[in-house]
């Protein structure tokens, strides 16, 4: 028996249940840290909400890889303006968040 157990560990045997047991132990993971019943009521209502709205044609679903472009422009319009502040939020010449500066990405103004 393995007297010490580590998140490592639990994580490369729980790999050998299937998609279903993994899912089920990630519900119940989840479940064992959900601590405010009305916050999670809240988010299911939201996520039926949203659900309602994608079957009813209220909201546009965007393929994955256009939704991945999206945020990549956004990140990027974001870093450009940071290093732009006159605060001067730049280190070495990358972003104190870890984003690249504009002229590490090749997006210097104008595409």
């Amino acid at each position: 028996m393995n007297a010490t157990l580590t998140v490592d560990s639990f994580f490369a045997e729980a790999l050998n249940f299937g998609p279903e047991g993994r899912l089920e132990l990630a519900e119940r993971l989840v479940a064992s840290v959900s601590s405010d019943e009305a916050i999670e009521s809240a988010q299911f209502d939201e996520v039926h909400r949203r659900m309602e709205d994608v079957q009813a044609g209220r909201m546009p679903l965007i393929a994955g890889k256009d939704a991945l472009q999206q945020v990549r422009e956004a990140i990027l319009g974001r870093a450009r303006r940071a290093s732009e502040s006159p605060r001067g939020e730049q280190s070495g010449g990358r972003m104190l968040y870890g984003l690249p500066s504009p002229s590490e990405t090749g997006c210097n103004g104008g595409s």
